[in-house]
């Protein structure tokens, strides 16, 4: 193979890499997206238990009402998980305490999503860096192949 289609390929294979990047990136936005709904839905339940704990009447509020939906209880780790079911037995054994149970597992949630899009954000930056540290590099190689297609256009 000569130095000029080396560089070619080269080339090719950066940019390649770089669109995998991006492909990778707006795979995960999707799961950012679901984050982010999940830390909304999160926040409208604790303004609903905040307005329940102030209002005598609107402590009629079921618990049933306030859950989150099966995939934003899924976004849990394991450890946060036990946290919440240790909560919930404490809920059961005194019904007085539902709402202020209530409101630290709402917390627990919060805590976890705001973990997931720190640790989500970090990691698409360093992918976004890499991203254009990929398409400078094929950039360059594609610079190099055409200053050598150039001599070999003049000989």
């Amino acid at each position: 193979m000569n130095r000029k289609s080396f560089l070619l390929l080269l080339s090719i294979s950066f940019a390649l890499g770089g669109i995998s990047c991006n492909h990778i990136l707006w795979f995960r936005s999707a799961s950012q997206v679901l984050v982010s709904h999940c830390r909304k839905l999160n926040t409208q339940n604790m303004y609903s238990i905040n307005i329940a704990k102030e209002n005598i009447a609107a402590q009629i509020i079921q618990r049933k009402f306030l859950s989150l939906p099966k995939y934003c209880e899924e976004l849990v780790g394991a450890n946060r998980r036990k946290d919440i079911m240790k909560l919930d037995s404490i809920a059961s054994k005194d019904s007085g305490l539902t709402l202020d149970v209530l409101g630290e597992q709402l917390r627990i949630y919060a805590d976890e999503y705001d973990a997931i899009n720190a640790i989500s954000s970090k990691d698409d930056n360093n992918i976004t860096s890499l991203m254009l540290a990929l398409n400078a590099t094929a950039l360059l190689f594609l610079g190099l192949f055409l200053n050598e297609d150039a001599k070999s256009i003049n000989e």
